[in-house]
């Protein structure tokens, strides 16, 4: 009986220790919190790293040249829309600004600073698709859609650009949102989630007006449809659609208000509305549109099927949401897929005017999110929307698989530029280049104009014709350390072509006496299909320019011009 009742208890001790032994090896809440976190830093440095890697050594001189000078007025105490114009907000001006103050100006702090802002998207992709709880375990699924993110942002080049923080921003705004719209926070805590989804859509109109704008007036659509869908009694759920608005448009407020006190306190208040709703509004779509690419275009480089993924991937959305529509009696989770189709096609409104891998950035990373959701709401459809499903991924992961070929192409070309002898050493004076690279013929104007004039001395580095503009070589100004004589230093077609701005930069040329002007003909003969190929007959600024200046040197195209004719003496310069 002794014997019966040890083994009995043996049995009850093995029981015992069986039952806890799950438990035993069960991760911790804190170990799960680590290694959550784990991943998310292994994404961003991996995402930092390719980026860095596919960065190339040549400079831009219109597009990263407008980052950088402007970054640099800043700096010397220049306000945006007071002082220059602009047709970006101010969030990368003033960030690259400040870290020019710590670091010293430089391309290669504004490339460092353009992959942490590129590398923060894909840790965020993770993010809102593993906080939807749709993939259980398989979360490969999240990080496929977030390595395909670290491909296209690392390939897709264009330093400096203002989109790729806006898009970190608006994808952490919806990594808040999501939940509240999947009903799994409620009370002080959605409350919470809805103030930073607004107030994150603040940071990426502080970027990008025009994307901060459309996603803040998508979010609150889609808000305030999910609320009000909710069922009855409607006077309950537009109460909450109402209070749900309210908490998002102050959380964005918290960012707006400031900035819009500050434009008023710097009396830029008029320079805004003119850069951005009187010129650019007016000019950019008639002078910058292009036509969307054709079946030729699609055969002869398979990649350009990449501006189409959004609007496939919205496509799909469409079907799943309808079928989960009829199907689910969980309907909560169509409203994430709502958002990222939603979002989606917001991003997608630039390609309405020019429609390439750049400015179908943002459009191509929300897609890639919305893929992986509807990969995982797809399983219980039927075949129909499965296929419809499977062909947008494969779209997408064609594409992705086109784009890492040519980043790779990109990498070796960068390696092999490393492995050749590059360094950071550069000539006394162009100290801001370090590290990187431009044409000889602007290194040697460059340097012309350093010894002709004073470091505090403003010049003017134009075209050879101001009727007709396609872009402009502002990077010169940023190489040269120069100041520009003119609030117009940054040109489009549509805004410097029209005779009330030549008139202001007339104006300023003769009031400052500008002593040398820089002309570059690189781009008098581009002609897009749309309104900028089209001269506006305006030559107020190229007339004055030939009255006042004789060209004194020639580099290849860029010749500079010294001032002949003065009356008068210098009133000193002319505020906007």
């Amino acid at each position: 009986m002794g014997i019966e009742t040890d083994g009995s208890g043996s049995r009850r001790r093995r029981a015992r220790i069986v039952s806890i032994r799950p438990e035993i090896n069960a991760p911790s809440p804190a170990a799960s919190r680590s290694s959550g976190i784990a991943r998310y830093i292994l994404l961003f440095f991996l995402a930092f790293v390719a980026v860095l890697l596919c960065t190339g050594p040549v400079v831009e001189p219109y597009d990263e040249g407008v980052i950088l000078f402007g970054a640099a007025r800043v700096l010397h105490g220049d306000v945006l829309h007071r002082d220059f114009y602009a047709n970006y907000g101010p969030g990368q001006f003033y960030s690259l600004a400040l870290l020019f103050e710590v670091f010293s100006p430089s391309i290669l702090v504004e490339r460092l600073w353009d992959a942490f802002t590129r590398a923060l998207s894909p840790p965020l992709v993770f993010a809102i698709l593993t906080g939807t709880g749709l993939f259980g375990g398989r979360r490969w699924i999240p990080a496929t859609a977030a390595v395909a993110a670290v491909v296209w942002l690392a390939s897709i080049g264009f330093p400096g650009y203002p989109v790729f923080p806006a898009l970190a921003a608006t994808l952490a705004s919806v990594a808040c949102l999501a939940p509240v719209l999947a009903r799994r926070r409620s009370g002080p805590a959605r409350g919470a989630r809805l103030v930073a989804a607004g107030f994150l859509v603040g940071v990426a109109t502080a970027f990008r007006y025009d994307v901060g704008f459309l996603v803040a007036v998508t979010e609150v659509a889609v808000l305030a449809a999910r609320f009000l869908c909710s069922g009855p009694p409607v006077r309950v759920a537009a109460r909450e659609a109402a209070l749900a608005s309210l908490w998002f448009g102050l959380g964005l407020a918290l960012l707006a208000a400031p900035l819009i006190l500050a434009y008023v306190a710097a009396g830029a208040i008029d320079g805004f509305v003119l850069d951005i709703v009187t010129l650019s509004s007016r000019s950019y779509v008639q002078m910058r549109s292009l036509p969307p690419p054709g079946i030729a275009a699609l055969v002869g480089n398979p990649l350009t099927w990449a501006v189409y993924l959004p609007l496939v991937a919205v496509a799909a959305a469409t079907a799943v949401v309808l079928a989960m529509a009829r199907q689910t009696t969980d309907r909560a989770r169509i409203w994430p897929v709502v958002l990222l189709a939603a979002i989606t096609l917001a991003a997608f409104a630039k390609g309405f005017v020019r429609i390439s891998g750049i400015h179908m950035a943002m459009a191509i990373i929300a897609s890639l999110v919305l893929l992986a959701i509807l990969v995982a709401c797809a399983r219980r459809l039927g075949p129909v929307v499965q296929t419809l499903v499977a062909v947008a991924v494969i779209l997408a992961g064609a594409c992705t698989e086109l784009e890492a070929a040519q980043g790779l192409a990109v990498l070796a070309r960068n390696t092999a530029w490393l492995r050749s002898g590059a360094d950071c050493r550069t000539p006394g004076g162009l100290e801001r280049l370090r590290c990187f690279e431009t044409e000889t013929k602007r290194l040697d104007a460059v340097r012309y104009v350093r010894r002709e004039t004073a470091p505090d001395e403003p010049i003017f580095v134009g075209l050879g014709r101001h009727d007709k503009i396609f872009e402009n070589d502002v990077l010169f100004y940023f190489l040269a350390g120069r100041p520009s004589a003119t609030a117009w230093h940054h040109m489009d077609p549509g805004v410097q072509t029209t005779a009330m701005v030549q008139r202001r930069m007339v104006a300023e040329l003769d009031r400052r006496r500008t002593k040398v002007v820089v002309i570059e003909t690189e781009w008098d003969t581009v002609a897009e299909p749309n309104g900028s190929a089209v001269g506006s007959g305006v030559t107020l600024l190229d007339d004055y320019i030939r009255a006042h200046y004789q060209p004194v040197a020639h580099f290849g195209d860029i010749a500079v011009l010294r001032r002949v004719s003065d009356s008068g003496p210098d009133p000193g310069p002319d505020p906007r």
